[in-house]
């Protein structure tokens, strides 16, 4: 209801999510936006979130252990995921897309974003990663995050794959995008490009 949308302290356990035929599968949120193009003080928060589960989304893009996609001017902070992810393309331990293409104020922050152990798999050709699939846009800040030793990236096919992203680009807008103070343990193979 109005401007700002704030999910927090919740927790996920099951065994398996499967979502065949869906664009944005998360293990707690499938999309979270904040503001929308064009539209001033609007903001969405995820926070104190554990998930534990394996999410397999055959087909699909934008599929993550705890959101499938973010979008402009949201902040997650302390997220915990274990467990197996499976997507086409975009596919990370946290989040499969993360985007903040917007130009202007708006500013998307993660903080103390940790995948303790599963296999992120890509099936696809577009990026995966411990943490993220992939990070689009500009103004994109993250600390203190990253994924555990029990991680492995890995595909089938090809593709951008990282420890913490599979790709991660800017754009035409202004501002920057800093990740700072962040650490990769994963195991990553295959690939295009395997980056750990």
């Amino acid at each position: 209801t109005g401007s700002s949308v704030t999910v927090a302290g919740a927790a996920a356990a099951n065994p398996c999510l499967t979502a065949p035929n869906r664009w944005g599968v998360g293990g707690v949120v499938g999309v979270i936006q904040g503001r929308p193009f064009g539209t001033a003080g609007w903001e969405a928060t995820l926070s104190n979130i554990t998930a534990s589960l394996s999410v397999t989304a055959t087909g699909e893009n934008n599929v993550g252990g705890v959101i499938g996609m973010a979008q402009e001017n949201v902040t997650l902070s302390t997220i915990t995921s274990a467990g197996n992810v499976s997507g086409n393309n975009y596919v990370g331990g946290i989040v499969g897309q993360w985007e903040n293409r917007d130009s202007g104020s708006t500013v998307a922050n993660g903080t103390g974003l940790v995948k303790t152990s599963g296999t992120i798999t890509l099936n696809g050709t577009d990026d995966a990663g411990g943490i993220a699939g992939a990070i689009f846009g500009e103004n994109i800040s993250i600390t203190s995050s990253g994924a555990r030793s029990g991680v492995a990236v890995t595909t089938p096919a090809g593709g951008y794959l990282g420890g913490f992203a599979g790709v991660i680009a800017s754009n035409a807008f202004a501002g920057s995008s800093v990740i700072s103070d962040c650490f990769n343990e994963a195991s990553v193979t295959g690939g295009a490009a395997s980056l750990s």
